[in-house]
């Protein structure tokens, strides 16, 4: 029984002190979180160890044109970013308001986020294809 309990307690220790450590990272609402380092995850908030991340992202929202209009979709292929936190630093990626449908297409095609934090973290960041991204990877060979 004393074993159960130390065991117990352990645990739940490791996990306060892992979450403790761990750095959240948030998205709006026209962002998803399609992976991190390549592990897939689903949602608008992950928690990390402090360190450096390669964050795979998807855009996607809709446009309305009138007010009879079912919308018109706009999605992005995968877009990649890299990502540097602290331990227990909360993260936004945000991209910048697209009020229609054209915005939004010109914004897929040169996507930029910006990154903020509570401590007054405050910068943009280009987002890259696949293409662009392992072209980048081969260039540093």
């Amino acid at each position: 029984m004393k074993s159960t309990i130390r065991f117990v307690s352990a645990i739940t220790f490791s996990l306060a002190a892992l979450s403790a450590q761990a750095a959240t990272l948030t998205v709006g609402d026209n962002l998803m979180i399609e992976s991190i380092n390549g592990q897939v995850v689903s949602g608008e908030q992950v928690q990390l160890a402090a360190g450096n991340h390669l964050v795979e992202l998807r855009f996607s929202d809709r446009y309305y044109t009138n007010a009879n209009s079912s919308g018109n979709w706009v999605k992005s292929a995968p877009l990649f970013t890299q990502i540097s936190l602290t331990e227990d630093e909360a993260l936004s990626l945000q991209t910048p308001k697209l009020s229609n449908e054209v915005q939004a297409r010109e914004y897929v095609r040169q996507p930029v986020v910006t990154l903020t934090s509570a401590n007054g973290r405050n910068e943009n960041l280009s987002l890259q294809t696949q293409a662009q991204l392992m072209s980048q990877l081969l260039a540093a060979m």
